[in-house]
């Protein structure tokens, strides 16, 4: 089932999560929900806050994948200030700390992370140049696949492959402080 969402408020996440609750369980969760906006506040909430707090909210899973983008290197990302400051990019490279923050902490699920490529949809636009059906297809492997390189935890894919990722991502007080900030900002506490 495919669910397309835009929320702004903590509420309507809430909210989300009780109907997906509703329907599960479920074996995997694709958080694959973005924006490209030069709203930060909007930008925050759907591509870092609703993630995270579908996280905690949705029973758990034996896997979570959250998609990123190759364009999250270098980025910047100020975490004191994620509401103020973050744009689609440095929101990319919070999703993979929040990804390797959560496959350290919940050792029992798998936790990975896709970059989909530049795809032809509404956000990708017509000039896009990367393979829609090669994004797609590789967030279902990792949802279902069960070879070795699939069942490992922390790991940062591009059609099926291994990929680089911005050497921040495996900071861990940088993926604490995210926790942190995203715990003050929901007022919702993710638990080992």
């Amino acid at each position: 089932m495919w669910w397309l969402v835009t929320y702004q408020k903590n509420e309507e996440i809430i909210s989300i999560a009780d109907q997906v609750n509703q329907l599960g369980p479920f074996d995997a969760v694709i958080h694959n929900a973005g924006v490209m906006t030069s709203d930060s506040k909007i930008t925050a909430t759907v591509n870092i806050e609703a993630p995270y707090m579908l996280t905690k909210l949705i029973e758990k899973t034996e896997r979570l994948i959250y998609v990123s983008s190759d364009m999250h290197p270098n980025s910047q990302l100020d975490i004191n200030n994620l509401a103020e400051s973050v744009t689609y990019s440095g929101s990319k490279l919070a999703i993979l700390l929040l990804m390797k923050s959560l496959a350290r902490l919940y050792p029992n699920i798998i936790v990975n992370a896709v970059d989909p490529g530049w795809v032809p949809t509404r956000m990708g636009g017509t000039a896009a140049n990367d393979s829609l059906q090669d994004g797609y297809l590789s967030q279902i492997w990792l949802a279902t696949a069960t070879d070795s390189q699939v069942l490992k935890s922390g790991n940062y894919y591009y059609h099926k492959k291994l990929t680089h990722y911005d050497e921040r991502v495996d900071t861990v007080d940088l993926q604490n402080n995210l926790l942190t900030k995203l715990e003050k900002l929901t007022k919702i506490k993710l638990e080992k």
